[in-house]
């Protein structure tokens, strides 16, 4: 009987199945416990992206781009006097891929490109025959444009 038991003890028959089992186990086991810990950190990242893209403006093709490409168009524009935005003005400007500009039949003029992306504007109002000056700068989300005359803010204008 003890040698029957030493022979079962030092028979290696069936103990590569049971290596086998025990590290496809550990195997499926580590597997299911990386699932779990990454789960809760794929569960932020897709509630931070989906937060930023809730958050998101979008913007029309029209307005991307750089320099005076973003300018062209038509712009409801406001004045601003004491830091306070007024109400839009009826008569939208309008800004020509030819460099020029206008505001309805009001005034007419020209603008150019300068190195900063900002435009130097120019125009003679019809009525009076007067000229006036003023520098036009692109707001930094790109979707509107102040403009400053003798270094102030003179107008705010947004796409209408």
């Amino acid at each position: 009987m003890l040698a029957r038991i030493r022979q079962r003890l030092l028979n290696e028959d069936g103990a590569v199945t049971a290596d086998w089992v025990l590290l496809t186990a550990t195997l499926v086991g580590m597997g299911f416990s990386s699932a779990a810990s990454l789960r809760s950190g794929m569960n932020a990242l897709a509630q931070d992206i989906n937060a930023a893209l809730s958050s998101a403006s979008v913007v029309a093709m029209s307005m991307i781009g750089s320099g005076a490409a973003r300018f062209q168009g038509d712009w409801s524009v406001s004045p601003v006097s004491g830091g306070v935005v007024g109400g839009a003005h009826p008569v939208p400007w309008t800004f020509m891929p030819d460099g020029t500009v206008f505001a309805g039949t009001i005034w007419a003029g020209s603008w150019t490109e300068q190195p900063d992306g900002s435009l130097a504007v120019s125009i003679r109002h019809h009525a009076s025959g007067g000229t006036d000056s003023f520098t036009v700068a692109m707001n930094p989300n790109g979707l509107g444009f102040t403009a400053y005359q003798n270094g102030q803010v003179y107008r705010s204008a947004v796409r209408p």
